[in-house]
């Protein structure tokens, strides 16, 4: 079992050319990310594989990119088992962790935490902040979609 960064890539939509090629940058609802190359962990006896990646709200001329962690643990049979992500705005210094995801759904579920979590002043001036939700959930699909069973 593996996670394939150029499956991963193709999923998105983009390709590994920036920071060294180490990261892809992409729009959403006209706002700006980037996600960097994914990390792997085996777990012991094949048990399964952890992939996890950041992903930044590049906010241009509007202050300190916000940071996303996701993670996403997979069975030995390639079936997504728990998920989570972490969220740091910057503007505001705030921060939180969304619970541990188990079960159906994952992707949507880990999105849909963030989603919960967001404060809701965040306005059109915000958009891309709204936003987060939805790339989570792209970049969690995009990693499913990439694992590769051997």
């Amino acid at each position: 079992m593996h996670f394939d960064k150029d499956k991963f890539a193709s999923s998105m939509g983009d390709k590994w050319d920036k920071k060294d090629k180490m990261a892809m940058e992409y729009e959403s609802k006209n706002s700006n990310y980037r996600t960097w190359l994914q990390d792997t962990s085996l777990l012991p006896k094949q048990g399964g594989l952890y992939v996890s990646s950041k992903i930044d709200h590049i906010r241009g001329g509007f202050g300190e990119d916000d940071h996303i962690i996701v993670m996403m643990g997979y069975g030995p049979d390639g079936m997504a088992i728990t998920g989570q992500a972490a969220v740091q705005i910057q503007e505001d210094k705030s921060s939180y962790t969304t619970d541990i995801i188990q079960g159906t759904n994952i992707e949507q579920n880990v999105a849909n935490a963030i989603k919960a979590r967001l404060k809701s002043e965040y306005d059109d001036s915000n958009s891309g902040r709204q936003n987060i939700p939805n790339v989570v959930k792209r970049n969690l699909d995009a990693i499913t979609a990439s694992i590769v069973i051997q």
